[in-house]
């Protein structure tokens, strides 16, 4: 299932917890610890908003509020390489 997670949320430019959620059939907590477990193993990190006086560049300014700042993760070289390597492995 993770495996299938990252192929799911990692193969896009950005994803929402509740759209992974759907589409795997499983409830947005557990996309939650999916995440904290991933980022625990070392294959994804958060990222840290560092919000610019300015929001027009930011990708993700519509759907931002800034007092309650999305959150983001990013993979990490081990989970690019894990994807890379388990590209064309089943699910």
């Amino acid at each position: 299932m993770l495996r299938k997670f990252l192929r799911l949320a990692f193969g896009r430019d950005t994803t929402e917890t509740a759209d992974v959620a759907r589409e795997l059939g499983v409830s947005v907590q557990q996309v939650r610890l999916m995440v904290e477990t991933l980022e625990r193993l070392g294959y994804l990190e958060k990222v840290t908003a560092g919000c610019e006086p300015s929001c027009k560049h930011c990708a993700q300014s519509p759907a931002c509020v800034p007092s309650e700042s999305p959150q983001m993760w990013k993979l990490t070289g081990k989970g690019e390489r894990y994807l890379a390597a388990d590209r064309d492995a089943p699910d």
